[in-house]
């Protein structure tokens, strides 16, 4: 079953015949896979305009259109190709219709990665056959140039019959492409629907999927397309660096791809060279006489050129294999960010703490007792949202959600002062069976015992009171110094005295020692 969509007429009368009959054919053909056409397609920021556009199950083949007829010769991959002696009239953005495919080849596999294929489609699995206007006959090099060219592994081939087209497409069958019939029932009505509303298929880098075009598309059925979108939430500054940074890795994609396709074409072109070089010196091998000088210089050259055409081989596949890498890790890197861009929009705002009461004074104790007031409750403040059980994790630092309640604290208080109350009231009541009442004879006993202590205090003496005196004997001095050394060196000897005697009225302090056992 065949589904064709032509997005728009062709300019040209010719190439619209030509894609016309091109659809007669796939509608003729027989026992046809399911097969979708589609005519006039412009891809990419660089509007890539490919003539049509063939999808089977194994199929992802590019049609490109060469006007004219002839012999056809093919002097360099680099250049233009010549038909009839002169520049193949080609109207593309490219000097040849090979590298025409190459660029058509990336922005095919690039748009079908983002609409059709879950998985990403490889630029290796998109076929290319240049379809002639008239009959074209090849030169005897233009097989062998096609065989040579780099990376071509047969999935790009020359048809200058258009009755040959379906063997042809079951020549260049993938085994890597596997689509089924209901992903192109359903992409095609997809694109006939744009199509229909004044839509065409653009590659806008988002990496878009599937079920996200779905919604698109239901979203445009609802009319809410003219619905401005909401701001997103978090940080305005942390969404705009991670689409800056989605930005640059989009543009150093694309220089990637630059980079690359100026790289291949160069390597092409020498390569080329080298051929041509080959070719004439296996002509000069052929044409000269055996066993001769120029025969076994001829061998060696041709030897050398073939090792460093190997060598360039090597090296353009470790060039694949270090920029498929690259387009790799860019691609992880774009989808990541892209993942945290739709999460951050997508994360609810989070809710703003109110702040907490100021505590009135501390009232006095009178007051307290006085009029006891209510403890105040705290105020009621918004429940979170419901975390989500795959929730991304926030960037921006949350807020604690840790708040004094005071109605318990209160509790705790009024527990604690009963607690203290009771034990005071333990330990008073304890304290006061413990201690009898004093009787009159322990306060006899103890008025005794003090007097006996005032009484053992007894007053100083006169020997205690009279100052120390040393008496000199002037009339010899050397009996005086004499006297002097002695009484300086002997210990100070105090007379005995007897007790003054008192007078009449007088009453003087006991002396006499109370006993020890007193």
């Amino acid at each position: 079953m065949l589904h064709s969509l032509l997005f728009a007429s062709f300019d040209d009368p010719a190439r619209q015949a030509w894609y016309e009959a091109v659809h007669d054919t796939l509608q003729a053909e027989a026992n046809a896979p399911p097969t979708v056409l589609l005519g006039n397609l412009v891809l990419g920021a660089e509007e890539e305009e490919i003539d049509a556009l063939i999808l089977r199950p194994h199929n992802i083949t590019v049609l490109l259109y060469a006007p004219g007829g002839g012999q056809l010769e093919i002097p360099a991959t680099a250049g233009a190709w010549q038909l009839q002696g002169a520049p193949l009239p080609w109207t593309g953005t490219a000097p040849n219709p090979f590298a025409q495919f190459q660029r058509q080849q990336l922005a095919v596999a690039y748009w079908l990665s983002d609409s059709l294929s879950p998985e990403p489609v490889r630029a290796e699995q998109v076929s290319g056959i240049v379809l002639f206007a008239a009959t074209v006959s090849f030169d005897a090099g233009v097989e062998r140039y096609l065989r040579t060219l780099p990376g071509n592994t047969g999935h790009f081939q020359l048809l200058s019959q258009l009755p040959h087209l379906p063997r042809r497409l079951q020549q260049l069958a993938h085994p890597a492409v596997a689509l089924t019939e209901a992903d192109f029932t359903s992409w095609w009505q997809d694109l006939a629907d744009n199509s229909a509303s004044g839509e065409t298929p653009e590659v806008d880098g988002t990496g878009q999927g599937y079920w996200e075009q779905r919604a698109r598309q239901l979203w445009r059925w609802l009319g809410a397309d003219d619905i401005p979108h909401d701001a997103p939430y978090g940080g305005t500054t942390v969404v705009a660096a991670s689409q800056e940074e989605k930005q640059r890795l989009e543009q150093l994609r694309q220089q990637v791809r630059e980079e690359l396709l100026q790289q291949r074409q160069e390597m092409e072109a020498r390569e080329a060279e080298r051929e041509r070089s080959i070719a004439q010196l296996r002509d000069q091998l052929t044409q000269a006489p055996p066993a001769t000088a120029e025969v076994t210089d001829l061998q060696a050259r041709l030897a050398a050129e073939t090792r460093e055409k190997q060598l360039l081989e090597q090296a353009f596949q470790a060039s694949r294999q270090e920029s498929a890498a690259r387009n790799q890790e860019l691609d992880a890197r774009i989808q990541q960010l892209g993942q945290l861009i739709q999460q951050m929009q997508s994360q609810p705002p989070t809710p703003t703490p109110l702040p907490a009461p100021a505590l009135p004074p501390a009232p006095s104790r009178a007051q307290a007792v006085a009029a006891a007031p209510a403890p105040r409750p705290a105020p009621s403040r918004p429940a979170p949202p419901a975390a989500s059980p795959h929730k991304a994790p926030n960037l921006l630092p949350r807020q604690s959600a840790w708040q004094l309640r005071w109605p318990r604290v209160a509790l705790l208080v009024a527990a604690a002062g009963g607690l203290a109350m009771g034990a005071w009231g333990l330990v008073h009541l304890s304290n006061k069976l413990k201690d009898p009442e004093p009787s009159p004879q322990s306060n006899t006993r103890t008025r005794e015992s003090v007097d006996q202590e005032e009484a053992e205090a007894t007053a100083p003496s006169l020997s205690d009171i009279q100052p120390d005196t040393l008496t000199l004997d002037t009339d010899e001095g050397g009996a005086s110094r004499e006297e002097d050394t002695i009484q300086e060196s002997a210990p100070e000897v105090i007379p005995e005295q007897e007790p003054p005697t008192p007078q009449e009225g007088e009453v003087m302090d006991s002396t006499t020692t109370l006993p020890d056992d007193i």
